[in-house]
């Protein structure tokens, strides 16, 4: 996927401004002071999946207020209480399709140690 990610880039000549990774989220870490990080975190279908993802999104919430205040964070997924289990607040709430699954693209300021993005 970062390889089409790249080529896509490259296509449309922005390739020099965007920076593709894949690493275990919590071990990113911004490399400026303000910036747009966009992550597609894991998202379950069944009951045990979904348990492990609430336990593990407010971790996310306070690794993002703690590594990324001043970025604007897009979080893409299927799950439309991804933001409050992050105890976060989307400023924007862009719906969008992963293949036939509903989904959304959940826009947030970063402040730093707040409760609300």
């Amino acid at each position: 996927m970062i390889r089409a990610a790249l080529a896509n880039a490259q296509a449309a000549e922005v390739d020099n401004f965007i920076r593709f990774d894949v690493q275990d989220a919590q071990a990113a870490r911004p490399n400026g002071e303000h910036g747009i990080m966009i992550s597609n975190p894991p998202y379950g279908v069944r009951l045990a999946e979904i348990q492990a993802l609430q336990a593990l999104y407010p971790q996310l919430g306070t690794w993002l207020k703690q590594h990324y205040a001043g970025w604007l964070a897009g979080m893409f997924t299927g799950d439309r209480d991804m933001p409050k289990f992050m105890r976060l607040s989307p400023k924007r709430k862009i719906p969008l399709f992963n293949g036939n699954l509903d989904c959304r693209l959940f826009l947030m300021d970063m402040v730093k140690g707040s409760n609300r993005g």
